[in-house]
């Protein structure tokens, strides 16, 4: 077992939009958190393991620290940037999953309790009680759209549902979770995006809300208040991820992991899909040389990645470094990230990407406010920002 400070950790690392993270978990969920219990340095000693990358900050035994700009929604001592991890509140617990955006972060506590904090939510009263899994959420224009989350079993949203992407057969928008229609059950894997939803029931593909560059994947750019099945993606389906754009309208793309195949639809105008064109696409297509054994994708913006075997592939815009190929070049089929480690877990906004190693945290890509080093120049390779 590592630790930070003689205190037993797991650790989970982020980018989010506009900030670089990582979680820590204490393994006592009972520890009284302190402000003094975490060195205010970026030089931290990483476990051996990962509980999991995404969400949004470092936590250690239920308190929440956060640097970088714009990752201090409630919380002593905020700024636009921090160059040290700083407390942002102390919450009841320790999560197991933590997610968040500028504004706001929420997170999974004890017995499946999700609990938000920022734009007015109290962590101590819980927005779902018990039995949740897993939690996503999207970020737009310095606000949060909306959140989905896996409740026993079912899919549950709320917020922003102005194009119908909570799911409920309607474009109110929601301020407490409410079930998405015919996903009440069986659903395995959830993702928000910037205009629309996708979710994972029994192996099939289903997604929801906006449609205007074919993203929901029926064939058509018909806008869906309820879900649809995704062309194809009746069966074998493992992963889904729906990109929320980060910058620009650039959301409006989805992918998804098909009997080990990384699959790709919606807007293609700056090779988003990866697939060698620009061709928008209403269907899903194979993305080229992503065939066979990944378990994991991820996109954001205009750039996403998908893991197999310890390898990242990385694929879309390139203005920011977000492909680590040294340059921003544009590439239009899929590239290779060069890490010398097994990638095990990793991570991407669309315009940075952070990926776990056993003993080491690479981040690359946007760097405006010091997210991943000193200076505000854009990072084009991967650079360890952690090391054990």
């Amino acid at each position: 077992m590592y630790k930070i400070n003689n205190q037993k950790l797991m650790l989970l690392i982020c980018t989010m939009s506009l900030s670089a993270c990582v979680l820590v978990k204490s393994a006592d969920p009972t520890a009284t958190p302190s402000a003094s219990v975490l060195p205010l340095t970026l030089t931290v000693t990483v476990p051996h393991t990962w509980e999991e990358i995404g969400g949004g900050c470092l936590l250690n035994s239920g308190a929440v620290y956060c640097w970088s700009s714009g990752s201090f929604p409630s919380g002593p001592n905020q700024s636009d940037t921090q160059v040290h991890p700083t407390l942002i509140t102390t919450l009841p617990g320790a999560p197991s999953k933590v997610v968040m955006y500028s504004n706001r972060g929420c997170g999974i506590f004890s017995g499946g309790a999700i609990r938000c904090w920022g734009m007015g939510y109290d962590p101590a009263t819980p927005i779902i009680a018990s039995g949740a899994t897993d939690i996503s959420m999207s970020y737009f224009s310095g606000t949060v759209n909306q959140t989905c989350a896996i409740v026993n079993g079912g899919a549950k949203c709320w917020g922003y549902n102005a194009e119908g992407e909570i799911g409920d057969g309607t474009t109110t928008d929601r301020i407490t979770p409410v079930d998405v229609s015919g996903l009440t059950s069986g659903v395995s894997a959830i993702s928000v995006g910037l205009r629309h939803s996708c979710a994972v029931k029994n192996g099939a593909a289903f997604c929801w809300g906006s449609n205007i560059a074919g993203e929901l994947g029926d064939g058509t750019t018909t806008e869906s208040h309820i879900p649809v099945a995704v062309s194809g993606m009746n069966s074998g389906v493992t992963a889904i991820a729906a990109s929320y754009g980060s910058y620009g309208a650039q959301g409006d793309q989805t992918f998804a992991i098909k009997d080990g195949t990384v699959y790709g639809w919606g807007m293609n105008d700056l090779n988003q899909l990866g697939d060698g064109t620009t061709t928008e696409r209403h269907t899903p297509v194979a993305l080229p040389g992503l065939s066979g054994g990944f378990t994991s994708v991820d996109t954001g913006g205009a750039a996403s990645c998908a893991l197999k075997s310890g390898s990242l592939w990385c694929w879309g815009d390139n203005l920011s470094g977000n492909l680590a190929t040294g340059n921003t070049n544009n590439f239009t089929t899929p590239v290779q990230v060069s890490i010398a480690e097994p990638v095990r877990q990793f991570e991407t906004s669309g315009v940075r990407t952070c990926a776990a190693t056993e003993n080491k945290i690479y981040c690359w890509g946007y760097n405006g406010d010091g997210e991943i080093t000193a200076g505000t120049s854009n990072v084009l390779s991967p650079t360890v920002i952690y090391s054990r």
